[in-house]
């Protein structure tokens, strides 16, 4: 059975017979199809050579994020072991003895406690941002596991 000559013939009276439908038809299917198959992507934020979607980059500022939230409350911490080493200088300085044991006290609480809590929450954080960026990827890219 010999296909060409039948889908030669449907082309004609297509083209010949009913040529605004048939450009009508294709018009909207090609829409169709630019519309529904291509997914708008963006350049990351974090690899400008990546191309990624919305979702990916919901994920790239939510890590930017958290990383900007770490490296404030990192700052947080040392400002205030300044502040308590200016404090026990000036009381120091002011009555004329130094008193090292609440000075060391002082300074492993504020850095023992801060760096605990801290690094639980930057744990917490990373593993969110994993799950999201392990349920957001397509099954054609690779999936990379960094947790220690």
């Amino acid at each position: 059975m010999d296909i060409a000559p039948k889908i030669k013939s449907i082309w004609t009276t297509l083209s010949n017979h009913e040529r605004y439908q048939s450009v009508t038809v294709v018009t909207v299917i090609v829409i169709i199809v630019i519309l529904y198959g291509c997914t708008p992507k963006c350049a990351s934020i974090i690899n400008p050579d990546r191309q990624i979607t919305r979702d990916q980059l919901n994920i790239e500022l939510d890590e930017l994020n958290a990383r900007i939230t770490n490296a404030y409350t990192d700052l947080d911490r040392k400002e205030q072991l300044q502040r308590l080493i200016a404090d026990q200088t000036i009381k120091g300085l002011t009555t004329g003895t130094i008193d090292p044991l609440g000075l060391i006290t002082s300074a492993i609480a504020v850095l023992g406690i801060g760096a605990a809590a801290d690094n639980v929450r930057k744990r917490r954080s990373i593993r969110k941002l994993e799950q999201r960026l392990c349920s957001s990827e397509s099954p054609t890219q690779p999936t990379t596991n960094q947790s220690a």
